[in-house]
């Protein structure tokens, strides 16, 4: 099965399950709606090809000072979603939201 075949059932049964579901179940079918709706994205995210081809950077946006503690919000500069980094932050190599390498 492909990425795209398993997004596509995931999506009929997301569908099939909100049609069936009784009036008293609302708050768990919400939560199992929220969870498959968290199974899409993930399935949707791009390719290891895309992310080869998709190169970005990370743009300071801000500095925030906490006493002793300084932090940076940084933004994508290919989707423009913002991340929140200190000094010695590596874990931003590529953007949590579009998949964006990063470049130095």
């Amino acid at each position: 099965m492909t990425r795209n075949e398993a997004v596509k059932e995931i999506k009929a049964l997301r569908m099939q399950y909100m049609i069936n579901v009784q009036a008293e179940d609302v708050d768990s079918a919400f939560r199992t709606s929220n969870a498959l709706g968290i199974a899409i994205t993930a399935l949707s995210g791009p390719t290891r090809e895309q992310v080869k081809e998709l190169k970005g950077k990370w743009e300071k946006v801000d500095q925030l000072e906490y006493g002793e503690l300084s932090f940076e919000i940084l933004k994508c500069s290919k989707c423009e979603y913002e991340v929140s980094a200190d000094a010695e932050d590596d874990r931003w190599k590529f953007c949590p939201h579009c998949g964006a390498k990063m470049e130095d």
